[in-house]
C-alpha cells in the first residue's frame, strides 16, 4: 500500500534531490527578503536624517512662537478691550433709541 502512494509522485528525482531543491529555493527568498529589509533600512536611514531636519525647523518655529508670543497676547488683549468698547457702545445707543423712543 506504500508502494502505491509513493508511485504518485510526479518528481522523478531523488529525495535528497528534492530537498536540496527546496533549500536552494528558501535561500534565494531569503536573500531576496534581506535585500528589501536593506533597502527598507537605508530609506530609513534617509528618512531619519530627513525627521533630524525636521526637527530642526520645528525648533526654530518654537523659537518664533516664544519670539512672538508677547506680541500676539498684546494683540489678544487689545481685541477684547475693542469688542468691550463696542458692546458698551452699543448698550448705550440701545439705551438712547429707548429714551427716544418711549
Amino acid at each position: 500500500m506504500e508502494d502505491e502512494i509513493t508511485k504518485g509522485a510526479a518528481d522523478p528525482r531523488s529525495f535528497e534531490e528534492r530537498v536540496f531543491a527546496r533549500v536552494d529555493k528558501a535561500d534565494e527568498r531569503l536573500d531576496a527578503l534581506e535585500t528589501r529589509v536593506t533597502s527598507l533600512e537605508e530609506s530609513g536611514a534617509r528618512s531619519t536624517s530627513a525627521d533630524l531636519r525636521l526637527d530642526g525647523s520645528e525648533a526654530a518655529e518654537d523659537s518664533l512662537i516664544c519670539q512672538r508670543r508677547p506680541i500676539w497676547e498684546s494683540v489678544q488683549y487689545e481685541i477684547s478691550r475693542l469688542h468691550a468698547t463696542i458692546d458698551r457702545y452699543e448698550r448705550t445707543k440701545e439705551h438712547q433709541r429707548r429714551q427716544f423712543t418711549s
